[in-house]
């Protein structure tokens, strides 16, 4: 008989490639490493007996209303569009058992007006998904609805957004202003999505223009949530540069073996993120 599944994904989850990188840094930097609830829960201690708390792949730097509004697409996008940061925009529709928030209309006035705005095919993702899932590519108004009442069914908040024609897709780890990394993500050929747990691929970017364009566009973002630490994700269209949404949790599980040389170069993003946390 094989082991139970709660077993297996407490075993998988401590080989994750961060585990074992804080392990490295936490012998190397003096610091106790201690590992609960499978490895979801990391604690690390310096000599003076000061504990910081890492929650999945999520550090203690942002305060918690930032790392909400990470959480919250059609939030990110208020706020990016207040500031005239480039983005793609992305509006909330809410449950119909939670339409009371906007009153009798519900979401009939914000679909008129981004269909007005935003021509099909347009994109229905959850407004709190990760990891590209539950994302749907619809091109007519029934298959908006129809796709609406799927995810209503398992999320109260969508988001929608305009179908994009996405050359590249980028990301830049930033902390305090500071670019510690940034890599670019292609989309499998047979798909749209350029997220890695999709099947998508990632390359080095060594045009300079292009990395100083990146970095100022993802700064401007991080000062505009205020934010400290995020993964801003970057979407290269006809239209240029845009952010598409910012993340809190710092995973680098695939890029570690994906990017050249990416162990070191992961190791040293969590290098550079623990000692902010200790200074």
């Amino acid at each position: 008989m094989g082991a139970p599944l709660d077993l297996l994904y407490l075993m998988r989850n401590k080989e994750r490639f961060f585990i074992q990188a804080l392990q490295e840094l936490s012998n190397d930097m003096h610091l106790e490493m201690k590992v609960t609830f499978g490895g979801w829960i990391i604690s690390l201690t310096n000599k003076d007996g000061l504990t910081k708390r890492i929650l999945g792949y999520t550090f203690p730097i942002n305060d918690a209303a930032t790392s909400g509004i990470f959480k919250d697409k059609a939030a990110l996008s208020a706020l990016l569009a207040e500031e005239h940061i480039p983005h793609v925009h992305h509006e909330l529709l809410l449950s119909p058992e939670h339409t009371w928030f906007l009153g009798k209309d519900g979401n009939k006035s914000t679909l008129d007006n981004f269909t007005n705005k935003h021509p099909f095919p347009l994109v229905l993702k959850p407004n709190a998904g990760t990891s590209g899932d539950d994302i749907y590519l619809v091109h007519k108004q029934w298959e908006l609805e129809h796709t609406l009442l799927q995810l209503f069914h398992t999320t109260r908040a969508v988001a929608i957004c305009p179908f994009e024609q996405i050359d590249f897709e980028y990301r830049v780890i930033v902390l305090r202003g500071q670019v510690l990394l940034v890599f670019g993500k292609q989309a499998p050929r047979d798909g749209w999505q350029h997220n890695l747990s999709k099947g998508g691929t990632t390359f080095d970017i060594t045009d300079e223009k292009v990395i100083a364009e990146l970095h100022d566009l993802a700064v401007s973002a991080m000062t505009t949530v205020g934010a400290y630490l995020g993964a801003v994700d970057i979407v290269h269209t006809p239209d240029g540069l845009k952010i598409i949404e910012i993340n809190g949790g710092i995973s680098l599980e695939k890029v570690s073996h994906l990017l050249h040389d990416g162990a070191l170069r992961c190791t040293a993003v969590y290098r550079s993120i623990i000692k902010d946390l200790f200074t």
